[in-house]
């Protein structure tokens, strides 16, 4: 009963000091016992930044409209537009792969819009973390339909 008597004191002391706020605020399973953390700041994206050649790398599609700097970060590694031009037929995919598809080629200078032929230069999105899936279908059909 010796033992027991100052446990059982060591314990009400403690509960009056709670009750009366000696403490201060407390939060938590140990504290107010409801779980809750209201001013907690969880991670709500988790990835790995690269410190590498792409850091602060930034790309756009069209051609700059003014002297001002502009684009948009590169994520991955991997721009998320693209300024694409197709389809081309070839005759003979090993005997023409050199040759040139469409003139001045290798100088090209392509925006937004622009046209070789009856084809247009089109923007081609590529949806974020999904590496270098591009559809394909809203570039080769009118206005992405099947």
């Amino acid at each position: 009963m010796k033992q027991v008597l100052p446990a059982v004191l060591a314990v009400a002391v403690a509960c009056v000091l709670l009750a009366t706020g000696v403490f201060g605020e407390v939060v938590g399973w140990r504290g107010n016992w409801t779980g809750r953390f209201p001013e907690a700041t969880p991670v709500t994206e988790w990835h790995r930044i690269p410190s590498g050649v792409t850091a602060g790398l930034a790309f756009q599609a069209g051609k700059p409209r003014d002297d001002a700097k502009g684009g948009k970060p590169v994520h991955w590694g991997q721009p998320s537009e693209w300024l694409v031009i197709a389809p081309f037929s070839v005759g003979d995919a090993v005997a023409d792969f050199d040759k040139e598809q469409i003139p001045g080629e290798a100088n090209l200078r392509p925006d937004l819009g622009d046209t070789v032929g009856d084809r247009e230069w089109k923007l081609l999105k590529v949806p974020p973390l999904t590496g270098t899936e591009l559809d394909w279908v809203a570039v080769l059909t009118k206005d992405g339909e099947r």
